[in-house]
């Protein structure tokens, strides 16, 4: 079945069900994983020749930081070469928290994860190359869990997590809105969701969406940001908070010509879970330092970059979302 009128294929399939979208995504991103990538990959994925611990740069076009790379050189080669993500959703100050990683794929964050928790935290989440990890960081921190993303709770108990983060996974799922409505249970008061992912800018249509390769390159199933930002506040959640923020653009053939009308956009952005302290009404705050690869200055958004030992005036929610967080410890208010 075509779909969008004469801007798809003849071969294009429109999905009917929710369970055909279900075990098409898990068929599609099932061979990614194991190193069968499609002819063409978004502009958020990088060629394997240029994945190296030495030339790599961030898909959404930002360098990684260098305690990054560095971890990166104990990865296995192959988790590497299967990455198939949108951006870094490694978020700071990650030492002996409690991390979940929603979807992992072939394992990548979730490694560079298990590296920066430290000995006395945990992650949740991919199973291949456990071994290899735990050798080259000298502990064994990571669990598996298999199961749907929107049942999580059937996994874990409510505020469980200090840190949960999704590398463009969530466009993928069904029912997004119980998707943050299950992260937000199971973080911790002060917990934060670091998290990159496809976007809408403005609506598209229900043809688009239920085609199966827009669907699967991260396009069809794409939250509308407005509906996002709504679906976030009815929750509880303290932000969005954008941190970075690209177009989002496909270099496969029949995706350019279906999406030249419409607007994607990449994005990496946080939510914070309220602890239920008093809002300070006139807020100001300054970095203390002390984070590794933000030592003298903290971008905890495009709005904000906080640089050591200066007094900055914020709005309520982001003092909130600092110092109700693992952020606190490192600022003064």
């Amino acid at each position: 079945m075509s779909c969008c009128g004469q801007k798809c294929s003849s071969n294009s399939n429109e999905y009917e069900t929710v369970r055909q979208i279900q075990i098409d995504v898990k068929e599609y991103y099932k061979n990614i994983a194991k190193g069968d990538k499609p002819p063409f990959a978004g502009d958020c994925n990088l060629p394997i020749d240029q994945y190296t611990a030495t030339s790599l740069e961030c898909p959404l076009k930002a360098p990684f930081p260098e305690y990054i790379l560095e971890i990166l050189k104990e990865i296995h080669p192959d988790v590497l070469a299967s990455f198939y993500g949108c951006g870094l959703p490694i978020p700071e100050a990650l030492n002996g928290c409690k991390v979940l990683d929603l979807g992992s794929g072939a394992g990548r964050d979730c490694y560079i994860l298990s590296k920066l928790v430290g000995k006395n935290g945990h992650h949740e989440k991919a199973k291949q190359y456990l071994d290899y990890h735990a050798d080259k960081f000298g502990y064994k921190n990571v669990d598996f869990h298999l199961g749907q993303i929107e049942k999580m709770d059937e996994k874990f108990s409510p505020n469980t997590f200090d840190v949960i983060v999704s590398n463009c996974v969530i466009c993928l799922t069904n029912d997004k809105p119980k998707v943050f409505e299950k992260v937000y249970e199971l973080l911790k008061p002060g917990g934060e969701m670091y998290f990159s992912d496809g976007y809408a800018m403005k609506p598209v249509p229900e043809s688009f969406r239920n085609w199966d390769l827009a669907y699967n390159e991260c396009f069809g199933g794409a939250l509308v940001w407005d509906d996002f930002v709504q679906i976030c506040r009815k929750i509880g959640f303290l932000g969005p908070f954008i941190v970075q923020s690209y177009p989002y653009r496909s270099t496969i053939p029949e995706l350019i010509e279906a999406t030249k009308d419409l607007d994607f956009v990449a994005r990496t952005v946080r939510l914070f879970k309220p602890d239920g302290t008093k809002s300070l009404l006139k807020p100001q705050i300054a970095y203390t330092g002390g984070i590794l690869g933000s030592e003298e200055e903290l971008m905890f958004d495009l709005e904000h970059r906080f640089k050591i030992k200066q007094s900055v005036g914020v709005s309520s929610d982001v003092a909130n979302a600092i110092t109700s967080s693992r952020y606190a410890q490192y600022f003064d208010a």
